[in-house]
């Protein structure tokens, strides 16, 4: 019986506790993983964390405001499968939510603030996950271009569209169409839906002047129909709206975002991009637009940041994917419903949970390949060594349980000396035990499971945090740990809770369940307006207990962004910084309250009309005026683990993807990790959680939303103006790797490398190579002589293997077949040759590569190959000194990057092509330049000379010469035809390539 696998998870949150979820589903025998989670404090939860506070009515202290999106799937799905483990009743869930359709923004017209109710149609469907969807943009465009058409019919605007401007907007659609006059369409966005069409059927691409043209005829047919309109609040607020859609439409018109995704604006910021695309500045201030930024605490130092790929994405999933409502609020707290349950569940299945473990530092073996280290900080010691502590905490009065506002003291050793200490605190003066904690990757020849080793470590912690933790990795990997570490972005956030002694409908708000944005003037200082969200969580206070006291008659969260102060100190004994930022807070909330509250609530000002009643909070008897806020909840989210991850123009290319991190035994969970919904919240968490376990498992598990969101929903034989490349990308790691060897380019007559090609197969003669492609007469073969190790395919739980391998290489070929895909050109691998059964079986049967056994042995640039075609043999010598692509010594290397950096083209044993995408990473790759000889025959030299040698001049004297090269590889899984990569390998082929791989070379 092979040994399980020891994973190693840090962190709380839920993407940490999604994955260790989803590893245990794909082990339901318990043979697989041993899993261990380890996390700061007393209690789970992160960015969603709750604690019960015993000593005021049981009240749940948030985190923040916590509102689920109605297009959540993996996250709903997450909560339904939970249930059924559990063996909860089939509906339960639904308990735990309450559809809201429906949002307030806050507009500041002419000096007043006006509430603005948006609406959202609810549909038949569930949340979850039910195998509908296509995200990629033009399947978006489409339901746009029907979603906007219909409401603007439907509006009361259409009653005033005027004749004689129907007439002209028939004849300038028919101008684009190409059309007689009598073909008549509703509004132009109709026009633009048939020209979508068109040009898929082609194909042909929409032209940017057409684009314009019909986008323009919309916004004029708005333009007369609300001129038409009587003047007020309702024509204005139809005119922004449309606007607005105009500029999302003609936005994802463009060539870039129709072919390259979303992606392709990344670097753009969300209102500029909308602005180019031709909206007005009017509607760009208006509420909705800023409802948008508040949503995602969407600002850096006061100023919009955020991208307008990711935001676009964000908006149209919102808009047009939810199922049921747009919004769902909560009914518990996550704590209760979720967290709790989870917790519990993930016990029974043997997850061992350690409390109270600070995560210090991730270390690096010395050549970078995989963690070797984790260095904790133990903070507390229990009591009972031997037993592990109990979180949970009884409501009074309730049949739950929960977590508490602190840690249990009855547990700890000395705990009463901890009373008054935060845990979670970066700034905490708690001396603690002083107990280090290191963890050890495991040793091939160690059996067992021991407490203080691992085999796979998870990053599951807060973004902010990881500055100091993977500080080796920043330094190692600067181009990719670094680039990230830098480039994405974090701000804090403030929360308030507020129990009143009054129902809000009381307090002069008649819209139960509001969900409130946009309550704040950018134009002022944030102290003007610390919180411009608010949401009437009322029915959260049936989970209240009040000990025979009163209890509450509503209950209001407010958010908002919180500037970070002019000096953070650097983590280190000192509880007063905390305790500053919360009087610092108060100090703007405080004057807020007094201004704004009796905005939002009329009846809510005090006897003398000029402030807030504070003596509609609830409070201890005796407390006044102000004082009486000490009695709520004001939270200040300043630690490095807690701060909200931002989507800043740019910062996407920056992330890295869950099984990304270029290190062999390490894994990513967290809303800052790349995903393909790359926004700060609970889906992007719980979507890296589940493509982690993916990653490690390699099992069956579709995620809605995971990957490049350019995919188009179609086979690739129907891929007319997409990238193959792009797709491939895109998917899942079918394998990563470290390797280090020689790069070999030589040149052949076109018609004898043609030869070694299958049938279906041709050369794409690459001009702009230099003289020999450009001739049409030569073309490139490109031999790897390397050696690999720490091998580990995605659907193997760990890796470690080493091997050599000797590749031969066409670059610049495509497929006969009209029906082939246009994202090529595509490399060919004619030979493959390696000296370990398990990757040349699963390169065979998965991948179609023509994988061969050959007894290979090496020394330095010295390689030998023996097989049964026939040797290879190379006797190289490095030249020069060694450094990375973009150093000027190796500006020849971009050439030989063009030969190496297509999708793969390979050919079953069932006779179907199949691609993949071989992404050596030459961007953080080392280099040095090579030279000497190589000795080649038949069949892998077409054409040989009769000395059976080549001389090979390095790269650093001429084009296409040889080179040296350590790079770290990523090798897709396949893709064929369809829209998913075929990433799910099924159990007899994962447990036979596990058995394959269980035998570890030293």
């Amino acid at each position: 019986m092979m040994q399980r696998t020891r994973v190693a998870i840090f962190g709380g949150g839920i993407a940490a506790l999604t994955a260790a979820f989803e590893l245990t589903e794909q082990d339901p025998e318990q043979t697989r993983y041993d899993i261990a989670i380890y996390t700061l404090g007393w209690r789970l939860g992160g960015k969603c964390l709750v604690g019960r506070d015993a000593h005021r009515d049981c009240r749940a202290l948030e985190h923040g405001l916590h509102v689920w999106a109605g297009f959540y799937d993996n996250s709903f799905d997450l909560v339904q499968r939970l249930y059924a483990r559990l063996g909860r009743p089939n509906d339960e869930w639904r308990e735990k939510f309450e559809g809201l359709n429906h949002f307030t923004a806050m507009e500041l017209v002419d000096g007043v603030w006006k509430p603005w109710l948006l609406s959202a149609r609810p549909n038949a469907r569930d949340p979850g996950i039910d195998g509908n969807g296509g995200f990629a943009p033009v399947t978006l465009l489409r339901t746009l271009l029907t979603w906007v058409e219909e409401s603007f019919l439907n509006s009361p605007l259409a009653q005033f569209l005027e004749p004689n401007a129907q007439v002209s907007m028939h004849r300038e659609i028919a101008a684009v169409m190409g059309v007689p006059h009598d073909v008549v369409f509703p509004t132009p966005l109709s026009a633009i839906a048939a020209l979508l069409d068109r040009s898929a059927a082609e194909p042909a691409k929409i032209e940017a002047g057409d684009r314009d043209r019909l986008v323009g005829a919309f916004r004029r047919q708005v333009t007369s129909a609300v001129g038409a309109a009587p003047d007020g609040d309702e024509a204005r607020r139809f005119d922004i709206l449309y606007d607005l859609a105009g500029g999302l439409i003609q936005g994802l018109l463009s060539a870039d975002v129709l072919s390259s995704g979303f992606d392709a604006i990344d670097d753009l910021e969300w209102s500029a991009w909308m602005k180019q695309n031709g909206c007005r500045q009017d509607s760009l201030e208006s509420a909705i637009v800023r409802g948008c930024y508040d949503y995602v605490f969407g600002y850096v130092k006061g100023i919009r940041e955020v991208s307008a790929g990711v935001g676009t994405l964000a908006l149209l999933r919102l808009l047009l994917t939810h199922k049921g409502s747009i919004f769902y609020t909560l009914r518990e707290p996550m704590a209760d419903f979720l967290f709790a349950p989870l917790y519990k569940y993930l016990c029974g299945r043997k997850v061992k949970f350690n409390f109270f473990h600070r995560l210090d530092a991730l270390h690096l073996s010395s050549d970078g390949s995989r963690i070797e280290r984790v260095a904790l900080s133990r903070q507390v010691d229990l009591k009972d060594p031997r037993a592990e502590y109990e979180p949970l905490i009884d409501v009074p009065g309730r049949d739950f349980k929960s977590w508490p506002i602190h840690p249990d003291y009855s547990q700890i050793k000395n705990g009463h000396l901890l009373e008054g200490h935060d845990l979670e605190s970066a700034w905490t003066d708690w001396a603690g035990t002083n107990n280090e904690v290191t963890l050890r990757l495991r040793s091939p020849d160690v059996q067992g499971s021991a407490i203080d080793t691992f085999d796979i470590a998870i990053l599951g912690t807060g973004f902010g945090g990881l500055h100091s933790i993977c500080h080796e990795l920043r330094d190692f990997y600067p181009d990719t740990w670094g680039r990230c570490l830098d480039e994405v972005k974090t701000t804090q956030t403030l929360a308030v809770q507020l129990w009143l002694n009054k129902e809000t409908a009381q307090l002069g708000w008649h819209d139960p369940g509001t969900v409130l944005v946009g309550f704040g003037d950018e134009r002022r200082d944030w102290s003007h307006s610390p919180l411009q969200s608010w949401q009437d969580n009322t029915p959260l206070l049936a989970a209240e207990y009040a000990g025979g006291g009163r209890i509450a008659r509503s209950l209001a969260y407010f958010v908002g962004v919180f500037p970070d102060a002019e000096v953070i100190p650097p983590p280190s004994p000192y509880p007063q910084f905390p305790k500053a930022e919360i009087e610092r807070a108060k100090a703007a909330i405080v004057p807020w309250m007094n201004r704004q509250l009796p905005v939002l609530w009329p009846n809510a000002r005090d006897a003398c009309g000029s402030g807030f009643n504070w003596g509609l909070l609830q409070a201890p008897p005796g407390t006044a005026g102000a004082a009486r806020l000490d009695a709520q909840y004001v939270r200040v989210n300043i630690n490095p683990w807690e701060r909200y991850v931002l989507s800043t123009p740019g910062s996407l290319r920056s992330r890295l993807w869950p099984d990304g991190t270029g290190v062999s035994n390490l894994f990513l969970a967290g809303d800052w990790v790349r995903t393909g919904l790359d926004a700060g919240c609970i889906e992007a968490a719980v979507m890296s959680g589940r493509a982690t376990a993916r990653a490690i498992t390699g099992g069956s598990m579709s995620i809605p939303g995971f990957g490049n969101s350019g995919r188009i929903p179609i086979p690739v034989t129907l891929l007319p103006v997409v990238s193959l490349l792009k797709q491939l990308k895109a998917g899942a790691a079918g394998g990563v790797g470290s390797m280090e060897g020689y790069c070999v380019t030589i040149w052949r007559d076109s018609d004898a490398v043609q030869r070694l090609l299958p049938a279906g197969l041709a050369l794409d003669p690459p001009l702009g190579l230099g003289p020999e492609a450009s001739s049409r007469r030569r073309h490139p073969i490109v031999f790897l002589f390397s050696r690999q190790k720490n091998v580990r395919p995605g659907f193997v739980p760990i890796g470690g293997m080493r091997y050599h391998e000797v590749i031969e290489l066409i670059p610049f070929v495509k497929q006969n077949s009209i029906n082939a895909p246009s994202g090529g050109p595509f490399n060919y691998m004619p030979h493959l040759f390696l000296d370990e059964i398990a990757p040349v079986w699963i390169g065979v049967n998965l991948y179609g590569f023509n994988k061969r056994l050959a007894r290979i042995t090496s020394r330095d640039g010295s390689f030998q190959v023996q097989c049964d075609l026939g040797e290879i043999g190379t006797d190289l010598s490095e030249r020069g000194l060694p450094g990375q692509a973009a150093n000027p010594r190796f500006s020849r290397l971009k050439s030989v990057r063009r030969l190496l950096e297509h999708p793969l083209i390979s050919l079953t044993t069932s006779g179907a092509f199949v691609y993949s995408h071989l992404d050596f990473r030459f961007d953080s790759a080392t280099f040095q330049g090579a030279y000497g000889q190589v000795g080649l025959g038949a069949p892998f030299d077409p054409e040989p000379c009769p000395t059976g040698t080549l001389d090979i001049p390095s790269i650093v004297d001429e084009d296409f010469g040889a080179f040296r090269f350590q790079t770290n590889w990523h090798l897709s899984v396949p893709l064929s035809a369809g829209i998913e990569p075929a990433s799910v390998v099924p159990p007899d082929l994962q447990a036979f390539a596990a058995t394959l791989l269980s035998r570890r070379r030293p």
